[in-house]
């Protein structure tokens, strides 16, 4: 009997069984559990692995910093829209923070080009789908050019995916959130007996809070994933308000490994995710803050918690700020230029130093409110030859001399101007003019 050739003849064996397990939910939890009691005493030793792991692929923010034309600003619009792809793909809560960390890491050994930024993005996706994802939900080449409305072409995606690898050693394991989350519950269940209906709700909270951290660089690359994960496993207990010791879940984590996360930075950490906990970009908002989603019902505990610690916002004071004489705003100084082309508004022109307006700083101190075109036309204008308490019929003269005296400079025979025409160009040209 000849068997056909094919590295994958049990597939549709094993899809058999897939099915026959989802028809049975009675057989999916008791495999479950089996798993659960069979790694319950190696979770020791998988946190120090994992740990291990984390420390051998971080990214350097120092290197991210030094792209050329790679900003830090950019970073939230590149994983807004990686967000929503895992979101319609509906991938695993592992694949979005290993994409994160290739980005990151890739971003800290090779320059990126701002044109190629959203294809790193997808190459690191579609490295994250294949390691962690089954293969239904792994997106094609064609998905990933729809994706980008066909900006990059296939063999770009297969050349960048080659780069990745190669530029990170095919190294491309890294502890996620979710992980370190599982370990974290695992190891507090002692302390979280009575609240065993609320695990489920925990480990949620736990995973938008860190989502939500990524988005965030100056959180995200200043706490490592075990830290970050361990506060918001902590801030999770505090939003459902669980009937739990959190200083006692603190110490009991720490009490089994070398200290992940002291209690002081616990409480500054803590302190920076009541600023972004109500701030999700619109993809996390679209999964989370929908009212039909599933998870509303915690988001709104989430944000009730937020109003509860969070201190509320001074109002500015309005009238602190001056008004004019006559009710209106000052006007805004109009451009300063004294071409032949553009006529100079002598209401503006300063021959004796700056005007001290009430409404201006002063020239030694700049003042944040004040437009850098505003300060400029203040102080800095050009001085002219010309008084300035001239009226505007002289003024009109001048203007009409400087434009005449000008077309005659730029003749190439000089020697036919009169002397009288020259002497008068000389007293009413400018110091410089600006072409």
């Amino acid at each position: 009997m000849n068997r056909p050739q094919s590295p994958d003849i049990y597939h549709q064996v094993r899809l058999a069984a897939a099915n026959h397990r989802a028809s049975h939910v009675s057989l999916q939890s008791m495999e479950l559990r089996c798993h659960q009691n069979t790694v319950d005493e190696y979770q020791a030793e998988v946190l120090e692995h994992l740990l291990h792991i984390e420390s051998s692929a971080l990214p350097n923010l120092s290197l991210i910093q030094q792209q050329p034309e790679m900003n830090l600003k950019m970073r939230p619009l590149l994983l807004d829209f990686l967000m929503d792809v895992v979101n319609k793909l509906s991938l695993s809560k592992s694949t979005f923070p290993l994409t994160v960390n290739l980005i990151d890491r890739y971003c800290s050994t090779r320059i990126v080009k701002k044109s190629h930024y959203q294809l790193l993005g997808l190459t690191a996706l579609w490295v994250a789908c294949k390691n962690l994802d089954s293969k239904q939900k792994i997106p094609s080449l064609d998905d990933l050019c729809k994706m980008c409305c066909n900006c990059y072409q296939k063999r770009l995606f297969l050349e960048m995916e080659k780069h990745l690898l190669k530029s990170l050693d095919w190294n491309v394991s890294y502890p996620t959130f979710d992980a370190f989350i599982d370990l974290y519950i695992t190891c507090a269940m002692p302390d979280l007996a009575g609240s065993k209906f609320h695990l489920n709700d925990i480990k949620v909270v736990s995973v938008y809070i860190c989502e939500l951290v990524q988005f965030y660089p100056n959180t995200y690359f200043n706490y490592l994933a075990s830290q970050a994960s361990l506060a918001a496993f902590l801030t999770a207990i505090l939003i459902l308000r669980l009937p739990v010791n959190v200083a006692q879940v603190l110490n009991r984590i720490n009490s089994h490994h070398s200290t992940i996360l002291a209690f002081t930075q616990y409480q500054s950490l803590f302190q920076q995710l009541l600023k972004i906990l109500k701030c999700p970009p619109p993809s996390l908002k679209s999964k989370y803050f929908n009212e039909s989603s599933r998870f509303i019902g915690l988001m709104r505990l989430l944000i009730a918690f937020t109003n509860e610690n969070t201190e509320p916002v001074t109002p500015k004071n309005s009238s602190s700020v001056r008004p004019s004489h006559n009710g209106r705003l000052p006007p805004t100084p109009v451009s300063s230029n004294i071409s032949p082309r553009a006529p100079v508004k002598h209401d503006f022109v300063m021959a004796q130093g700056p005007v001290h307006s009430p409404y201006l700083p002063s020239p030694n101190l700049p003042s944040p409110n004040v437009s850098p075109q505003q300060y400029e036309h203040a102080f800095f204008r050009p001085p002219t030859v010309s008084d300035v308490d001239v009226s505007r019929e002289s003024s009109t003269l001048s203007l009409n001399s400087r434009k005449r005296s000008h077309q005659l400079l730029v003749e190439e025979n000089v020697d036919s101007v009169s002397e009288d025409t020259l002497k008068r160009t000389r007293s009413t040209r400018p110091v410089f003019f600006i072409s």
